[in-house]
């Protein structure tokens, strides 16, 4: 993650380079820098797919260790602004390792994930940067699938989240336009600190939802999902699936 005051940065253009290096690097699209970051995890997976379970973790404790210092030294140390900032390899792999090897945690009571939550989520603003966030963000990547195992059903919320998963890739390509927008009116309203940060969050994931949603209801799936990356909900679409295909099964019988 990155502090709230680097979000200014987030949509300012990397300095000139060598083509081979903006192509490499991306640094002519700074909005998509996670495609960088995604390509590198897919060379990684092979490595990672050999290793036995005692080595990822093994593995993931290295990773963190060096995430930990990475962050400091380009940061801290050199300075470095948030182009090369969110290009470091370290400040996600570690995620990648950690959903890989969640459904290798031991079952736990799910109060004890929820507590570590809520004991995580204050340390972001009662502890100095970036130690608070980066507990935070590993007490949510370590505790949400212990708290909601594969094939937990939530009332009233699981259909929305699925909904949601649907349609990540919507939010994957155009949540760096809201978040440019949301930051740029959110600073003109006076708002600072770990309340910008949250309230950008807010109103990017509600912006992409929203988008979602319009592009679903006018232009329907199969045009939204080639122009906007949309998606119905799953549910909604296996159950329309199955109900198309009840008449061949019965010709079939």
């Amino acid at each position: 993650g990155i502090s709230p005051s680097e979000l200014s940065e987030y949509v300012t253009p990397a300095s000139r380079a060598p083509l081979a290096e903006d192509f490499l690097l991306g640094l002519t699209l700074p909005h998509y820098y996670y495609v960088f970051i995604i390509v590198l995890c897919v060379l990684l997976t092979p490595a990672f797919g050999r290793c036995s379970t005692r080595t990822l973790k093994a593995l993931l404790v290295a990773f963190v260790l060096l995430h930990v210092a990475s962050k400091a030294i380009v940061e801290a140390v050199l300075g470095m602004n948030v182009t090369w900032i969110l290009r470091n390899p370290f400040d996600w792999v570690p995620y990648f390792l950690c959903g890989w090897l969640s459904p290798m945690w031991p079952a736990v009571p799910r109060w004890k994930p929820a507590l570590a939550l809520l004991v995580a989520l204050p340390m972001q603003i009662l502890l100095p940067y970036p130690v608070g966030m980066l507990l935070w963000m590993y007490a949510v990547v370590i505790c949400l699938p212990l708290l909601f195992p594969p094939g937990t059903r939530i009332p009233g919320v699981g259909d929305f989240l699925a909904w949601l998963s649907a349609n990540s890739y919507t939010v994957f390509l155009f949540h760096s336009f809201f978040i440019e927008a949301s930051y740029t009116l959110l600073t003109h309203a006076g708002l600072k600190g770990a309340l910008l940060y949250w309230s950008v969050w807010a109103s990017t994931m509600s912006g992409c939802m929203l988008l979602a949603y319009v592009v679903l209801a006018v232009l329907g799936p199969d045009t939204g999902s080639m122009l906007f990356g949309v998606s119905p909900d799953p549910i909604e679409a296996n159950g329309k699936k199955q109900q198309g295909s009840e008449p061949a099964q019965a010709m079939a019988l």
